[in-house]
Protein backbone atom coordinates (compact mmCIF):
# COMPACT_ATOMS: atom_id res chain seq x y z
CA UNK A 1 0.00 0.00 0.00
CA UNK A 2 2.78 2.44 0.92
CA UNK A 3 4.57 1.65 -2.33
CA UNK A 4 1.46 2.44 -4.38
CA UNK A 5 0.96 5.70 -2.48
CA UNK A 6 4.51 6.85 -3.23
CA UNK A 7 4.20 5.82 -6.88
CA UNK A 8 1.21 8.15 -7.15
CA UNK A 9 3.05 10.75 -5.06
CA UNK A 10 5.86 10.96 -7.62
CA UNK A 11 3.50 11.68 -10.51
CA UNK A 12 1.46 14.15 -8.46
CA UNK A 13 4.65 16.07 -7.58
CA UNK A 14 5.71 16.18 -11.23
CA UNK A 15 2.26 17.35 -12.37
CA UNK A 16 2.05 19.99 -9.64
CA UNK A 17 5.60 21.13 -10.36
CA UNK A 18 4.75 21.77 -14.00
CA UNK A 19 1.48 23.44 -13.01
CA UNK A 20 3.16 25.80 -10.53
CA UNK A 21 5.76 26.72 -13.13
CA UNK A 22 3.06 27.47 -15.68
CA UNK A 23 1.13 29.77 -13.30
CA UNK A 24 4.28 31.47 -12.02
CA UNK A 25 4.43 30.18 -8.42
CA UNK A 26 8.10 29.29 -7.81
CA UNK A 27 7.59 29.28 -4.03
CA UNK A 28 5.25 26.30 -4.47
CA UNK A 29 7.91 24.60 -6.60
CA UNK A 30 10.29 25.12 -3.69
CA UNK A 31 7.77 23.58 -1.26
CA UNK A 32 7.53 20.50 -3.48
CA UNK A 33 11.32 20.28 -3.35
CA UNK A 34 11.21 20.47 0.46
CA UNK A 35 8.72 17.57 0.46
CA UNK A 36 11.11 15.43 -1.60
CA UNK A 37 14.26 16.20 0.43
CA UNK A 38 13.80 13.60 3.24
CA UNK A 39 13.02 11.01 0.55
CA UNK A 40 16.04 11.84 -1.61
CA UNK A 41 17.28 8.26 -1.86
CA UNK A 42 14.25 5.98 -2.45
CA UNK A 43 12.05 8.04 -4.80
CA UNK A 44 13.27 7.81 -8.40
CA UNK A 45 11.63 8.70 -11.70
CA UNK A 46 14.31 7.13 -13.88
CA UNK A 47 17.44 5.17 -12.88
CA UNK A 48 19.53 8.35 -13.14
CA UNK A 49 16.86 10.85 -12.11
CA UNK A 50 15.53 10.96 -8.56
CA UNK A 51 12.48 12.97 -7.55
CA UNK A 52 14.60 15.41 -5.54
CA UNK A 53 16.78 16.17 -8.59
CA UNK A 54 13.72 16.66 -10.78
CA UNK A 55 12.18 19.03 -8.22
CA UNK A 56 15.48 20.90 -7.80
CA UNK A 57 15.78 21.42 -11.56
CA UNK A 58 12.15 22.48 -11.85
CA UNK A 59 12.55 24.90 -8.94
CA UNK A 60 15.62 26.45 -10.54
CA UNK A 61 13.83 26.94 -13.86
CA UNK A 62 10.77 28.38 -12.11
CA UNK A 63 12.78 30.89 -10.06
CA UNK A 64 14.97 31.85 -13.04
CA UNK A 65 11.96 32.36 -15.31
CA UNK A 66 9.60 34.13 -12.91
CA UNK A 67 12.00 36.04 -10.62
CA UNK A 68 14.23 38.40 -12.60
CA UNK A 69 16.61 38.95 -9.70
CA UNK A 70 17.21 35.25 -8.96
CA UNK A 71 20.25 34.68 -11.19
CA UNK A 72 21.91 37.90 -10.03
CA UNK A 73 21.19 36.90 -6.44
CA UNK A 74 22.68 33.45 -7.03
CA UNK A 75 25.84 34.86 -8.60
CA UNK A 76 26.36 37.67 -6.09
CA UNK A 77 25.53 35.79 -2.90
CA UNK A 78 26.83 32.32 -3.68
CA UNK A 79 28.87 31.75 -6.83
CA UNK A 80 31.26 34.67 -6.19
CA UNK A 81 31.38 33.86 -2.48
CA UNK A 82 34.89 33.30 -1.11
CA UNK A 83 33.92 30.24 0.89
CA UNK A 84 32.07 28.77 -2.08
CA UNK A 85 35.10 29.27 -4.32
CA UNK A 86 37.41 27.83 -1.66
CA UNK A 87 35.33 24.68 -1.39
CA UNK A 88 35.27 24.06 -5.13
CA UNK A 89 39.01 24.64 -5.32
CA UNK A 90 39.51 21.87 -2.74
CA UNK A 91 37.02 19.66 -4.59
CA UNK A 92 38.71 20.12 -7.98
CA UNK A 93 42.22 19.48 -6.61
CA UNK A 94 41.02 16.39 -4.73
CA UNK A 95 39.32 15.23 -7.93
CA UNK A 96 42.42 15.67 -10.08
CA UNK A 97 44.54 13.71 -7.61
CA UNK A 98 41.86 11.09 -6.87
CA UNK A 99 42.88 7.45 -6.69
CA UNK A 100 39.35 6.36 -7.56
CA UNK A 101 37.54 8.50 -10.12
CA UNK A 102 34.55 6.20 -10.60
CA UNK A 103 32.06 8.17 -8.48
CA UNK A 104 33.27 11.74 -8.86
CA UNK A 105 30.24 12.70 -10.96
CA UNK A 106 27.91 11.38 -8.27
CA UNK A 107 29.82 13.34 -5.61
CA UNK A 108 29.63 16.46 -7.76
CA UNK A 109 25.86 16.18 -8.22
CA UNK A 110 25.41 15.64 -4.48
CA UNK A 111 27.33 18.80 -3.68
CA UNK A 112 25.49 20.70 -6.43
CA UNK A 113 22.20 19.63 -4.83
CA UNK A 114 23.53 20.80 -1.45
CA UNK A 115 24.31 24.27 -2.79
CA UNK A 116 21.05 24.54 -4.73
CA UNK A 117 19.05 23.87 -1.56
CA UNK A 118 21.17 26.44 0.26
CA UNK A 119 20.57 28.98 -2.51
CA UNK A 120 16.80 28.40 -2.63
CA UNK A 121 16.38 28.77 1.13
CA UNK A 122 18.60 31.87 1.12
CA UNK A 123 16.60 33.47 -1.67
CA UNK A 124 13.16 32.65 -0.22
CA UNK A 125 14.05 33.73 3.32
CA UNK A 126 15.61 36.99 2.15
CA UNK A 127 13.45 37.97 -0.81
CA UNK A 128 10.08 36.47 0.13
CA UNK A 129 9.81 36.61 3.95
CA UNK A 130 6.02 36.47 3.73
CA UNK A 131 6.32 32.97 2.26
CA UNK A 132 8.39 31.57 5.13
CA UNK A 133 5.42 30.57 7.29
CA UNK A 134 3.80 28.81 4.32
CA UNK A 135 6.98 26.81 3.66
CA UNK A 136 7.42 25.78 7.28
CA UNK A 137 3.77 24.96 8.00
CA UNK A 138 3.56 22.95 4.76
CA UNK A 139 6.58 20.93 5.88
CA UNK A 140 4.90 20.24 9.24
CA UNK A 141 1.74 19.02 7.48
CA UNK A 142 3.93 16.79 5.30
CA UNK A 143 5.44 15.35 8.50
CA UNK A 144 2.00 14.34 9.74
CA UNK A 145 1.43 12.68 6.38
CA UNK A 146 4.53 10.54 6.98
CA UNK A 147 3.27 9.64 10.46
CA UNK A 148 -0.05 8.60 8.95
CA UNK A 149 1.78 6.28 6.56
CA UNK A 150 3.83 4.79 9.40
CA UNK A 151 1.11 4.25 11.99
CA UNK A 152 -2.06 3.70 9.95
CA UNK A 153 -0.97 2.40 6.56
CA UNK A 154 2.25 0.51 7.31
CA UNK A 155 1.23 -0.42 10.86
CA UNK A 156 3.52 -1.35 13.74
CA UNK A 157 4.04 -5.10 14.07
CA UNK A 158 5.95 -4.96 17.35
CA UNK A 159 5.95 -2.22 19.93
CA UNK A 160 9.70 -2.63 20.42
CA UNK A 161 10.69 -2.09 16.78
CA UNK A 162 12.72 0.98 15.92
CA UNK A 163 10.39 3.39 14.17
CA UNK A 164 10.85 3.67 10.40
CA UNK A 165 8.94 3.82 7.13
CA UNK A 166 10.13 0.57 5.63
CA UNK A 167 11.73 0.94 2.22
CA UNK A 168 11.58 4.73 2.34
CA UNK A 169 12.87 6.21 5.61
CA UNK A 170 15.36 4.40 7.83
CA UNK A 171 15.38 5.12 11.59
CA UNK A 172 18.38 7.43 11.08
CA UNK A 173 16.71 9.35 8.23
CA UNK A 174 13.44 9.54 10.14
CA UNK A 175 15.17 10.89 13.25
CA UNK A 176 16.95 13.61 11.23
CA UNK A 177 13.73 14.61 9.48
CA UNK A 178 11.67 14.84 12.66
CA UNK A 179 14.44 16.65 14.48
CA UNK A 180 14.16 19.29 11.75
CA UNK A 181 10.39 19.38 12.12
CA UNK A 182 10.69 19.69 15.91
CA UNK A 183 13.04 22.66 15.55
CA UNK A 184 10.74 24.37 13.04
CA UNK A 185 7.69 23.83 15.25
CA UNK A 186 9.44 25.10 18.39
CA UNK A 187 10.42 28.23 16.45
CA UNK A 188 6.80 28.78 15.39
CA UNK A 189 5.67 28.32 19.00
CA UNK A 190 8.25 30.80 20.28
CA UNK A 191 7.03 33.39 17.80
CA UNK A 192 3.28 32.85 18.09
CA UNK A 193 2.98 31.39 21.64
CA UNK A 194 0.26 29.11 20.27
CA UNK A 195 0.08 25.97 22.42
CA UNK A 196 -0.70 23.75 19.44
CA UNK A 197 2.82 24.27 18.11
CA UNK A 198 4.29 23.28 21.47
CA UNK A 199 2.12 20.16 21.49
CA UNK A 200 3.17 19.27 17.94
CA UNK A 201 6.83 19.76 18.81
CA UNK A 202 6.44 17.29 21.69
CA UNK A 203 4.91 14.75 19.31
CA UNK A 204 7.78 15.15 16.85
CA UNK A 205 10.33 14.93 19.67
CA UNK A 206 8.84 11.63 20.84
CA UNK A 207 9.06 10.32 17.27
CA UNK A 208 12.80 11.07 17.30
CA UNK A 209 13.18 9.02 20.50
CA UNK A 210 11.16 6.14 19.03
CA UNK A 211 13.60 5.84 16.13
CA UNK A 212 16.22 4.69 18.63
CA UNK A 213 18.73 7.34 17.55
CA UNK A 214 21.24 7.99 20.34
CA UNK A 215 23.44 10.71 18.87
CA UNK A 216 20.71 13.35 18.44
CA UNK A 217 19.53 13.08 22.08
CA UNK A 218 23.18 13.21 23.17
CA UNK A 219 23.65 16.32 21.02
CA UNK A 220 20.58 17.82 22.66
CA UNK A 221 22.00 17.08 26.13
CA UNK A 222 25.38 18.59 25.23
CA UNK A 223 23.72 21.76 23.93
CA UNK A 224 21.58 22.09 27.05
CA UNK A 225 24.64 21.74 29.30
CA UNK A 226 26.53 24.35 27.27
CA UNK A 227 23.49 26.62 27.26
CA UNK A 228 23.00 26.39 31.00
CA UNK A 229 26.65 27.15 31.72
CA UNK A 230 27.10 29.95 29.20
CA UNK A 231 23.72 31.68 29.30
CA UNK A 232 22.00 30.78 32.54
CA UNK A 233 22.08 33.30 35.40
CA UNK A 234 21.65 30.53 37.96
CA UNK A 235 24.62 30.08 40.30
CA UNK A 236 26.93 27.30 39.14
CA UNK A 237 26.54 25.10 42.26
CA UNK A 238 22.78 25.31 42.06
CA UNK A 239 23.03 24.65 38.34
CA UNK A 240 25.16 21.54 38.81
CA UNK A 241 22.77 20.18 41.43
CA UNK A 242 19.68 20.92 39.32
CA UNK A 243 21.23 19.13 36.32
CA UNK A 244 22.89 16.14 38.00
CA UNK A 245 20.18 15.24 40.52
CA UNK A 246 17.51 14.35 37.90
CA UNK A 247 20.14 12.37 35.97
CA UNK A 248 21.16 10.38 39.06
CA UNK A 249 17.51 9.69 39.93
CA UNK A 250 16.83 8.57 36.36
CA UNK A 251 19.78 6.16 36.51
CA UNK A 252 19.01 4.56 39.88
CA UNK A 253 15.22 4.35 39.65
CA UNK A 254 13.96 0.95 38.44
CA UNK A 255 11.58 0.89 35.48
CA UNK A 256 9.46 -1.96 34.18
CA UNK A 257 11.31 -4.01 31.58
CA UNK A 258 10.56 -2.89 27.99
CA UNK A 259 8.65 0.15 29.20
CA UNK A 260 9.29 3.44 27.40
CA UNK A 261 11.46 4.87 30.21
CA UNK A 262 13.31 1.57 30.60
CA UNK A 263 14.18 1.59 26.90
CA UNK A 264 15.48 5.15 27.01
CA UNK A 265 17.52 4.45 30.14
CA UNK A 266 18.96 1.24 28.70
CA UNK A 267 19.92 2.82 25.41
CA UNK A 268 21.88 5.61 27.11
CA UNK A 269 23.23 4.08 30.32
CA UNK A 270 24.23 0.70 28.88
CA UNK A 271 26.78 2.27 26.50
CA UNK A 272 28.48 4.23 29.31
CA UNK A 273 28.49 1.14 31.54
CA UNK A 274 30.40 -0.75 28.88
CA UNK A 275 32.90 2.08 28.46
CA UNK A 276 33.70 2.04 32.18
CA UNK A 277 34.10 -1.73 32.12
CA UNK A 278 36.41 -1.51 29.12
CA UNK A 279 38.61 1.07 30.90
CA UNK A 280 38.77 -0.85 34.20
CA UNK A 281 38.80 -4.47 33.04
CA UNK A 282 39.73 -4.27 29.36
CA UNK A 283 36.51 -6.06 28.40
CA UNK A 284 32.79 -5.74 28.98
CA UNK A 285 31.06 -7.94 31.54
CA UNK A 286 28.02 -8.83 29.47
CA UNK A 287 26.12 -11.99 30.28
CA UNK A 288 24.87 -14.33 27.59
CA UNK A 289 21.32 -13.36 28.46
CA UNK A 290 22.10 -9.67 27.96
CA UNK A 291 23.82 -10.26 24.65
CA UNK A 292 20.91 -12.30 23.34
CA UNK A 293 18.37 -9.72 24.47
CA UNK A 294 17.37 -7.64 21.44
CA UNK A 295 13.72 -6.75 22.03
CA UNK A 296 14.43 -3.27 23.34
CA UNK A 297 14.47 -0.60 20.63
CA UNK A 298 17.07 1.26 22.67
CA UNK A 299 19.39 -1.71 23.28
CA UNK A 300 22.99 -0.79 22.53
CA UNK A 301 25.37 -3.13 20.75
CA UNK A 302 28.38 -4.55 22.56
CA UNK A 303 31.05 -1.89 22.14
CA UNK A 304 34.09 -4.19 22.29
CA UNK A 305 32.73 -5.99 19.23
CA UNK A 306 30.88 -3.03 17.72
CA UNK A 307 31.45 -2.74 13.99
CA UNK A 308 31.78 1.04 14.13
CA UNK A 309 34.95 0.82 16.22
CA UNK A 310 36.50 -1.44 13.60
CA UNK A 311 35.17 0.77 10.81
CA UNK A 312 36.86 3.82 12.34
CA UNK A 313 40.17 1.99 12.65
CA UNK A 314 40.01 0.79 9.03
CA UNK A 315 39.13 4.31 7.89
CA UNK A 316 42.16 5.72 9.69
CA UNK A 317 44.39 3.19 7.92
CA UNK A 318 43.21 4.64 4.60
CA UNK A 319 43.67 8.20 5.85
CA UNK A 320 47.28 7.57 6.92
CA UNK A 321 48.26 6.67 3.37
CA UNK A 322 46.44 9.66 1.82
CA UNK A 323 46.75 12.25 4.55
CA UNK A 324 46.84 15.62 2.76
CA UNK A 325 44.08 15.53 0.12
CA UNK A 326 42.53 12.11 0.64
CA UNK A 327 41.63 9.54 -2.01
CA UNK A 328 39.13 11.76 -3.84
CA UNK A 329 35.39 12.58 -3.70
CA UNK A 330 32.94 9.68 -3.76
CA UNK A 331 35.61 7.00 -3.58
CA UNK A 332 34.45 3.46 -2.74
CA UNK A 333 37.82 2.45 -1.34
CA UNK A 334 36.43 2.04 2.18
CA UNK A 335 33.29 0.11 1.16
CA UNK A 336 35.42 -2.32 -0.89
CA UNK A 337 37.83 -2.72 2.02
CA UNK A 338 34.96 -3.36 4.42
CA UNK A 339 33.41 -5.90 2.05
CA UNK A 340 36.58 -7.96 2.29
CA UNK A 341 36.43 -7.78 6.09
CA UNK A 342 32.72 -8.25 6.79
CA UNK A 343 31.30 -9.50 3.49
CA UNK A 344 29.08 -6.45 2.95
CA UNK A 345 29.61 -2.94 1.59
CA UNK A 346 28.93 -0.15 4.09
CA UNK A 347 29.58 3.56 4.39
CA UNK A 348 31.90 4.94 7.05
CA UNK A 349 29.07 6.31 9.26
CA UNK A 350 31.05 9.33 10.42
CA UNK A 351 31.65 12.81 9.06
CA UNK A 352 35.15 12.76 10.54
CA UNK A 353 36.20 9.54 8.84
CA UNK A 354 34.48 10.21 5.53
CA UNK A 355 35.76 13.75 5.03
CA UNK A 356 39.30 12.68 5.96
CA UNK A 357 39.11 9.79 3.49
CA UNK A 358 37.69 11.88 0.63
CA UNK A 359 39.43 15.24 1.14
CA UNK A 360 42.25 14.62 3.61
CA UNK A 361 43.46 17.01 6.29
CA UNK A 362 42.94 19.99 3.98
CA UNK A 363 39.25 19.25 3.47
CA UNK A 364 38.68 18.35 7.11
CA UNK A 365 40.33 21.58 8.27
CA UNK A 366 37.99 23.51 5.97
CA UNK A 367 35.03 21.62 7.44
CA UNK A 368 36.09 22.52 11.00
CA UNK A 369 36.56 26.15 9.97
CA UNK A 370 33.00 26.31 8.61
CA UNK A 371 31.57 24.71 11.76
CA UNK A 372 33.61 27.06 13.97
CA UNK A 373 32.47 30.12 12.05
CA UNK A 374 28.82 28.99 12.21
CA UNK A 375 29.10 28.52 15.98
CA UNK A 376 30.75 31.91 16.33
CA UNK A 377 28.05 33.49 14.19
CA UNK A 378 25.27 31.89 16.23
CA UNK A 379 26.93 32.78 19.53
CA UNK A 380 27.35 36.39 18.37
CA UNK A 381 23.57 36.56 17.97
CA UNK A 382 22.77 34.39 20.99
CA UNK A 383 20.79 37.20 22.59
CA UNK A 384 18.08 36.43 20.01
CA UNK A 385 15.95 33.31 19.99
CA UNK A 386 16.95 32.66 16.36
CA UNK A 387 20.62 32.68 17.32
CA UNK A 388 20.04 30.12 20.07
CA UNK A 389 18.02 27.88 17.73
CA UNK A 390 20.78 28.00 15.11
CA UNK A 391 23.44 27.02 17.67
CA UNK A 392 21.14 24.28 18.93
CA UNK A 393 20.67 22.90 15.41
CA UNK A 394 24.37 23.07 14.64
CA UNK A 395 25.45 21.32 17.87
CA UNK A 396 22.90 18.53 17.45
CA UNK A 397 23.91 17.66 13.90
CA UNK A 398 27.63 18.19 14.58
CA UNK A 399 27.43 15.58 17.37
CA UNK A 400 25.28 13.33 15.19
CA UNK A 401 27.97 13.63 12.51
CA UNK A 402 30.45 11.74 14.70
CA UNK A 403 28.25 8.65 14.30
CA UNK A 404 26.58 9.22 10.91
CA UNK A 405 27.83 10.73 7.66
CA UNK A 406 25.30 13.57 7.63
CA UNK A 407 27.35 16.48 6.23
CA UNK A 408 25.96 15.89 2.74
CA UNK A 409 22.39 14.98 3.79
CA UNK A 410 19.94 17.34 2.13
CA UNK A 411 17.60 17.43 5.13
CA UNK A 412 20.46 18.60 7.38
CA UNK A 413 21.41 21.27 4.84
CA UNK A 414 17.77 22.34 4.71
CA UNK A 415 17.32 22.87 8.46
CA UNK A 416 20.72 24.55 8.92
CA UNK A 417 19.84 26.95 6.11
CA UNK A 418 16.34 27.56 7.49
CA UNK A 419 17.60 28.36 10.97
CA UNK A 420 20.78 30.11 9.81
CA UNK A 421 19.08 32.63 7.56
CA UNK A 422 16.65 33.55 10.33
CA UNK A 423 19.40 34.43 12.80
CA UNK A 424 19.29 38.17 12.19
CA UNK A 425 15.56 38.48 11.84
CA UNK A 426 14.15 41.77 13.06
CA UNK A 427 10.52 42.86 13.62
CA UNK A 428 10.66 44.62 10.26
CA UNK A 429 11.87 41.58 8.34
CA UNK A 430 15.07 39.67 7.66
CA UNK A 431 18.54 41.15 7.77
CA UNK A 432 21.08 38.62 6.56
CA UNK A 433 24.82 38.68 6.74
CA UNK A 434 26.26 37.17 3.58
CA UNK A 435 28.91 34.49 3.67
CA UNK A 436 31.29 36.89 1.97
CA UNK A 437 30.87 39.28 4.90
CA UNK A 438 31.35 36.39 7.27
CA UNK A 439 34.58 35.36 5.56
CA UNK A 440 36.03 38.76 6.39
CA UNK A 441 35.13 38.57 10.10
Amino acid sequence: MVHQIFSIYIYVCLALGIFFFMIGKPIFNFILLVFSIPLENPLTILPQLSLIKAMAIMTFISFAFHRKDFINFLVGKLILNKLFISFWAIFVIATLLALDKGNILSAFTNWLMWFLILAYVWYVYEKSPNAIASVEISFIVWGFGILFLIFFIQGITQATDRLMLRGYLTPTELSSTFTCLTIITISLWAKSKLKRYLFISLIFGIIVLLTGNRSIPIGFAIFMILYLFFYSKIKKIRLIISVTLPIILFIILPFQRDSFLFNIKTRIVYSFQQMVEMIIHGETAITEEEEDYHTSIYRSSRIDSDQRNRMFKEAMEIVKRNLILGVGPGSRIFSRRWEKIAGIQRAVHSNVSEILIYYGVVGFSFYLFIVFWFLRYGYKHSSTFEGKVFCFTLVIFFVDGFFHGNYIDSVVVLILAMTGFKVRRSPEGYEHQTLNEAATV
